[in-house]
């Protein structure tokens, strides 16, 4: 997957929006991955995780605040792990 721009316009301001590939692979080291993509120019990282928070999500996340990007997370699948939770722990 390659870096994709998309423009966007929130209450009249425009902005560029960028979906880089995940970090933590083979061909997207976490430990090189602000720097391989980029990501230091950037004025802030959305962090999307829809799973446990990974080894390359806290390198990511402490990569950033060590370089001054404002960072937000965003934990999606929410009503999938409450629901999972619910059926681990036999609650209703």
């Amino acid at each position: 997957m390659d870096m994709q721009a998309f423009d966007a316009d929130l209450l009249g301001l425009r902005l560029k929006l960028w979906d880089v590939p995940g970090a933590g692979t083979e061909k997207f080291p976490a430990d090189k991955y602000i720097k391989d993509m980029g990501l230091r120019y950037f004025d802030g990282l959305v962090i999307l995780t829809g799973d446990r928070w990974t080894e390359s999500d806290v390198q990511l996340f402490q990569t950033s605040r060590r370089f001054r990007i404002p960072c937000y997370i965003v934990r999606t699948k929410m009503d999938i792990a409450i629901e999972s939770n619910e059926a681990d722990n036999d609650a209703t």
